[in-house]
């Protein structure tokens, strides 16, 4: 994978089942195959 030096490295906390918040956080973040998403904690 290239990159062009502005991907994001995204951490996200413990979901604890809320896949509705989940789901608004990454529009908002809106990550590109560029960013890198790390999901951390519980996601039941």
């Amino acid at each position: 994978m290239e990159t062009n030096g502005r991907h994001r490295t995204i951490f996200i906390g413990d979901v604890h089942g809320c896949l509705h918040e989940l789901r608004q956080m990454i529009d908002r973040l809106q990550p590109t195959t560029e960013d890198r998403v790390i999901m951390l904690g519980d996601l039941i």
